[in-house]
C-alpha cells in the first residue's frame, strides 16, 4: 500500500492458491522482463520517483524468481548528470501501467549497485541488484512443534506464523481459507522462517508473495 507520496506504510504477505507446486515451487524463471516500452514502467527508490532514470531498450530490468521463493531484480539505470547514485538498502518498487491503473510486479531493497562512469563525461550507468520483501523472512528463526493434535490444518500454523514472526517484520497475512489438506505433526529445530514457509507451501500446494 502506498501513500500519497508513494512511500510505503505497510507490507502485505499473501498466502493464496496460485501456481502449482510443480510449476512454481523451488524452480527458477523469469517473471518480467521489459526491453522497450519503458514509458510504461515506474520506478520508485526509498519513495522518490526515479522513472526517469530507467534506461531505454533494450535494456531496462528483469524480475526473476530466484530458489528460495524470493524474487530478484536487475535494474540497469542511466543518469547524465552524474547527480544520484542509490544506496543499498533502500526500498524499491516498480510499476507497470496497464487497463487504465498502474500494477506493481516487484517491491523489496536494493542488494547492490555497480556504476560505471563515461570518462568524458559525468554520465553514469548503473546495474542495481535487488531483492524483493522475502528476505525479511530468513531473518526468523523457527523453532516450534505443531502436533496435529493442536494444528492440523494450514490454517491453523499460518496464524502462529502469523503472530510470531510475520507481525514483527511489519507483514500481514491474507488469510485466503484453509485449503482442506490435513497436516501431520510437523517439527522445526530452528529453521528459517522462509524455509519453513516453503516447505509448507509444498505441502498445501500453494503460493506466496510478499507485495
Amino acid at each position: 500500500n502506498c501513500g500519497a507520496d508513494g512511500s510505503i506504510y505497510a507490507w502485505i504477505a499473501a498466502i493464496a492458491p496460485g501456481i502449482s507446486s510443480a510449476e512454481a515451487l523451488g524452480q527458477t524463471g523469469a517473471l518480467f522482463v521489459a526491453g522497450e516500452n519503458a514509458g510504461k514502467f515506474s520506478l520508485f527508490v526509498a519513495g522518490v520517483n526515479k522513472s526517469d532514470y530507467l534506461r531505454a531498450a533494450p535494456s531496462t530490468f528483469s524480475v526473476r524468481r530466484q530458489l528460495n521463493m524470493s524474487a530478484a531484480a536487475t535494474l540497469q539505470l542511466y543518469v547524465a548528470d552524474g547527480s544520484y547514485i542509490p544506496s543499498i538498502g533502500q526500498e524499491v518498487l516498480l510499476h507497470f501501467y496497464e487497463s487504465g491503473e498502474w500494477k506493481r510486479i516487484f517491491g523489496g531493497g536494493i542488494d547492490s549497485v555497480a556504476v560505471t562512469k563515461n570518462v568524458a563525461s559525468d554520465d553514469l550507468y548503473m546495474e542495481v541488484q535487488c531483492i524483493d520483501y522475502a528476505k525479511a523472512l530468513a531473518r526468523r528463526i523457527v523453532a516450534k512443534k505443531f502436533s496435529a493434535a493442536d494444528y492440523g490444518t494450514f490454517t491453523s500454523i499460518m496464524s502462529y506464523i502469523s503472530h510470531q514472526y510475520l507481525v514483527p517484520e511489519g507483514i500481514e497475512w491474507v488469510d485466503q481459507g484453509d485449503p482442506g489438506v490435513s497436516i501431520g505433526d510437523l517439527e522445526y529445530n530452528y529453521r528459517r522462517l522462509n524455509e519453513v514457509m516453503d516447505e509448507l507451501g509444498e505441502l498445501v500446494n500453494l503460493d506466496y508473495m510478499i507485495d
